[in-house]
């Protein structure tokens, strides 16, 4: 991987790390509207953690100089920037309460779906351990994301 591709690589997972906490910033708004306030702090929180993973993530392909990884499925700044701004509208909507609080676990549910299905976790291949653990668990606490909030929004 040329230096180049290792720079605009980093800046996607950079720019992947300002969405996962710009949705931890929407969780965060909705525990302070909806009742269950320790479910929305508890995902905040592992979208931070999410963030933080992708950070060091960037620091492992920079660390490596791309040595060992791959270009993967192609993801552009705006594509993510584009996501970014549609989470932190639907936050503003919490903050000026135009949103019903019925909505919160159909517009997280929304979401947590779109970054699987938009398949954020292929940008890179590689076999690198420390950073497919990390992307590991991004993954593994989206499904669960996906799976409560699709309960919690469609109750039987």
């Amino acid at each position: 991987m040329e230096e180049k591709e290792v720079g605009q690589f980093v800046e996607v997972l950079d720019k992947m790390a300002g969405l996962e906490t710009a949705i931890a910033d929407l969780y965060s708004a909705f525990s302070k509207h909806d009742g269950d306030k320790e479910f929305w702090n508890r995902i905040s929180n592992d979208e931070m953690h999410h963030a933080s993973n992708l950070r060091k993530m960037a620091g492992i392909v920079m660390e490596r100089k791309g040595v060992g990884f791959s270009a993967g499925r192609p993801f552009t700044v705006e594509g993510i920037m584009k996501f970014i701004d549609f989470v932190k509208q639907r936050t503003g909507e919490v903050n000026d309460g135009a949103r019903d609080t019925k909505s919160y676990f159909v517009v997280a549910n929304e979401i947590e779906k779109r970054l699987l299905e938009d398949k954020y976790h292929e940008v890179l291949k590689t076999v690198d351990e420390r950073y497919t653990m990390l992307m590991d668990k991004i993954i593994r606490d989206t499904e669960m994301h996906v799976n409560i909030t699709d309960k919690k929004a469609h109750p039987a």
